[in-house]
Protein backbone atom coordinates (compact mmCIF):
# COMPACT_ATOMS: atom_id res chain seq x y z
CA UNK A 1 0.00 0.00 0.00
CA UNK A 2 2.79 2.40 0.59
CA UNK A 3 4.38 1.79 -2.96
CA UNK A 4 1.29 2.73 -4.23
CA UNK A 5 1.56 6.38 -2.67
CA UNK A 6 4.39 7.75 -4.23
CA UNK A 7 3.33 6.71 -7.58
CA UNK A 8 -0.17 8.14 -7.20
CA UNK A 9 1.61 11.39 -6.11
CA UNK A 10 4.00 11.27 -8.88
CA UNK A 11 0.81 11.18 -11.12
CA UNK A 12 -1.02 14.26 -8.90
CA UNK A 13 2.51 15.86 -9.51
CA UNK A 14 2.21 15.51 -13.37
CA UNK A 15 -0.73 16.48 -13.58
CA UNK A 16 -0.58 19.90 -11.71
CA UNK A 17 2.37 20.97 -13.63
CA UNK A 18 0.59 19.95 -16.84
CA UNK A 19 -2.52 22.27 -15.82
CA UNK A 20 -0.47 25.17 -14.31
CA UNK A 21 1.43 25.35 -17.41
CA UNK A 22 -1.05 25.19 -19.44
CA UNK A 23 -2.48 27.86 -17.75
CA UNK A 24 -0.06 29.78 -17.38
CA UNK A 25 0.65 29.74 -21.33
CA UNK A 26 -3.00 30.66 -22.58
CA UNK A 27 -2.68 33.48 -20.26
CA UNK A 28 0.92 34.44 -21.82
CA UNK A 29 -0.23 34.35 -25.20
CA UNK A 30 -3.45 36.05 -24.25
CA UNK A 31 -1.41 38.66 -22.95
CA UNK A 32 -0.62 39.55 -26.30
CA UNK A 33 -3.68 40.52 -28.18
CA UNK A 34 -3.95 43.38 -25.51
CA UNK A 35 -2.44 46.56 -26.56
CA UNK A 36 1.21 47.02 -26.01
CA UNK A 37 1.09 50.57 -27.64
CA UNK A 38 -1.12 53.45 -26.97
CA UNK A 39 -1.22 56.51 -28.59
CA UNK A 40 -4.52 58.21 -26.99
CA UNK A 41 -1.93 60.28 -24.60
CA UNK A 42 -0.66 62.08 -27.44
CA UNK A 43 -3.86 62.65 -29.13
CA UNK A 44 -4.53 59.32 -31.49
CA UNK A 45 -7.28 57.12 -30.67
CA UNK A 46 -4.88 54.21 -32.06
CA UNK A 47 -3.17 51.33 -29.95
CA UNK A 48 -1.67 48.12 -31.56
CA UNK A 49 -1.57 44.76 -29.40
CA UNK A 50 1.79 42.34 -29.66
CA UNK A 51 0.99 40.93 -32.56
CA UNK A 52 1.14 44.26 -34.68
CA UNK A 53 -2.86 44.12 -35.39
CA UNK A 54 -4.48 48.15 -34.73
CA UNK A 55 -7.48 49.10 -32.81
CA UNK A 56 -7.66 51.37 -35.90
CA UNK A 57 -10.49 50.64 -38.26
CA UNK A 58 -9.92 52.80 -40.97
CA UNK A 59 -7.26 50.56 -43.01
CA UNK A 60 -4.46 51.84 -41.45
CA UNK A 61 -1.36 49.87 -41.76
CA UNK A 62 2.04 49.85 -41.13
CA UNK A 63 2.42 49.54 -37.01
CA UNK A 64 5.37 48.43 -34.73
CA UNK A 65 6.99 45.36 -34.85
CA UNK A 66 4.85 42.41 -34.31
CA UNK A 67 7.22 40.88 -31.51
CA UNK A 68 4.51 39.50 -29.70
CA UNK A 69 4.65 36.40 -32.02
CA UNK A 70 7.45 35.02 -30.16
CA UNK A 71 5.54 35.02 -27.03
CA UNK A 72 3.02 32.95 -28.84
CA UNK A 73 5.89 30.29 -30.32
CA UNK A 74 6.81 30.29 -26.45
CA UNK A 75 3.51 29.25 -25.52
CA UNK A 76 3.27 26.56 -27.43
CA UNK A 77 6.09 24.75 -27.01
CA UNK A 78 5.27 24.91 -23.21
CA UNK A 79 1.45 23.53 -24.14
CA UNK A 80 3.10 21.28 -26.21
CA UNK A 81 5.58 20.33 -23.23
CA UNK A 82 2.73 20.25 -20.52
CA UNK A 83 0.89 17.52 -22.89
CA UNK A 84 4.05 15.32 -23.10
CA UNK A 85 3.65 15.45 -19.00
CA UNK A 86 0.03 13.76 -19.39
CA UNK A 87 0.61 10.92 -22.78
CA UNK A 88 1.99 7.88 -21.64
CA UNK A 89 3.90 7.36 -25.12
CA UNK A 90 5.34 11.11 -25.11
CA UNK A 91 6.15 10.97 -20.94
CA UNK A 92 9.96 9.80 -21.85
CA UNK A 93 10.16 13.22 -24.17
CA UNK A 94 8.79 15.13 -20.99
CA UNK A 95 11.65 16.35 -19.72
CA UNK A 96 13.80 17.29 -22.62
CA UNK A 97 10.37 19.38 -24.11
CA UNK A 98 10.27 21.15 -20.67
CA UNK A 99 13.90 22.21 -20.87
CA UNK A 100 12.81 23.55 -24.65
CA UNK A 101 9.99 25.22 -23.19
CA UNK A 102 11.85 26.61 -20.04
CA UNK A 103 14.65 28.05 -22.42
CA UNK A 104 11.60 29.48 -24.70
CA UNK A 105 9.93 31.22 -22.10
CA UNK A 106 12.80 32.90 -20.79
CA UNK A 107 14.12 33.68 -24.36
CA UNK A 108 10.94 35.32 -24.95
CA UNK A 109 10.86 36.75 -21.81
CA UNK A 110 13.16 39.39 -23.71
CA UNK A 111 10.53 40.53 -25.71
CA UNK A 112 8.56 43.04 -23.27
CA UNK A 113 11.99 43.30 -21.17
CA UNK A 114 13.45 44.67 -24.39
CA UNK A 115 10.68 47.13 -25.45
CA UNK A 116 10.57 48.28 -21.91
CA UNK A 117 14.10 49.03 -21.96
CA UNK A 118 14.32 50.04 -25.72
CA UNK A 119 10.81 50.82 -27.10
CA UNK A 120 12.27 52.03 -30.35
CA UNK A 121 13.03 48.79 -31.29
CA UNK A 122 8.91 47.54 -30.81
CA UNK A 123 7.75 51.04 -32.61
CA UNK A 124 11.14 52.62 -34.06
CA UNK A 125 10.68 51.78 -37.25
CA UNK A 126 6.99 52.55 -37.45
CA UNK A 127 8.14 56.04 -36.38
CA UNK A 128 10.32 56.60 -38.86
CA UNK A 129 8.34 56.04 -41.50
CA UNK A 130 6.08 58.56 -40.66
CA UNK A 131 8.81 61.33 -40.67
CA UNK A 132 8.91 61.50 -36.55
CA UNK A 133 11.69 58.95 -35.61
CA UNK A 134 14.48 61.62 -34.45
CA UNK A 135 11.37 63.03 -32.35
CA UNK A 136 10.90 60.34 -30.68
CA UNK A 137 14.80 59.59 -30.02
CA UNK A 138 15.34 63.14 -28.76
CA UNK A 139 16.24 62.37 -24.92
CA UNK A 140 14.10 65.55 -24.40
CA UNK A 141 10.84 63.97 -25.18
CA UNK A 142 9.32 61.48 -23.68
CA UNK A 143 7.14 60.13 -26.30
CA UNK A 144 8.80 56.27 -27.08
CA UNK A 145 7.97 55.76 -23.49
CA UNK A 146 4.68 57.54 -22.66
CA UNK A 147 3.07 55.63 -25.74
CA UNK A 148 3.91 52.08 -24.15
CA UNK A 149 1.41 49.87 -22.04
CA UNK A 150 4.20 49.09 -19.39
CA UNK A 151 1.33 47.66 -17.42
CA UNK A 152 0.76 44.98 -19.85
CA UNK A 153 4.39 44.22 -20.71
CA UNK A 154 5.32 44.01 -17.23
CA UNK A 155 2.64 41.72 -16.79
CA UNK A 156 3.50 39.74 -19.66
CA UNK A 157 7.34 39.40 -18.67
CA UNK A 158 6.20 38.39 -15.11
CA UNK A 159 3.85 35.64 -17.28
CA UNK A 160 7.07 34.36 -19.25
CA UNK A 161 9.34 33.99 -16.19
CA UNK A 162 6.74 31.96 -14.03
CA UNK A 163 6.28 29.88 -16.96
CA UNK A 164 9.74 29.07 -17.46
CA UNK A 165 10.03 28.41 -14.08
CA UNK A 166 7.67 26.20 -14.00
CA UNK A 167 8.78 24.19 -17.12
CA UNK A 168 12.02 23.87 -15.57
CA UNK A 169 10.54 22.73 -12.10
CA UNK A 170 8.57 19.85 -14.11
CA UNK A 171 11.87 18.95 -15.97
CA UNK A 172 13.47 18.82 -12.54
CA UNK A 173 10.74 16.85 -10.50
CA UNK A 174 10.96 14.33 -13.35
CA UNK A 175 14.36 13.66 -13.38
CA UNK A 176 14.43 13.53 -9.41
CA UNK A 177 11.41 10.31 -10.28
CA UNK A 178 13.97 8.97 -12.43
CA UNK A 179 16.19 8.66 -9.98
CA UNK A 180 14.34 7.51 -7.34
CA UNK A 181 12.39 4.42 -9.42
Amino acid sequence: MTTAQPFSRRIESRKLYAIAIAVVAVLAMAVTGMPWMNMNGIGFPISWNGLGHTSSVDGLTGGPNPLGWYVIGAGIVALLAAGSLLLERTRPYAQIALSVAAMASLAATAVPVGILIAPTWYHGAMFDRGGVGDLIRDPHFHIARDVLETPVLVVEAILLIVLAVLCAAAAFSLRTTRADD
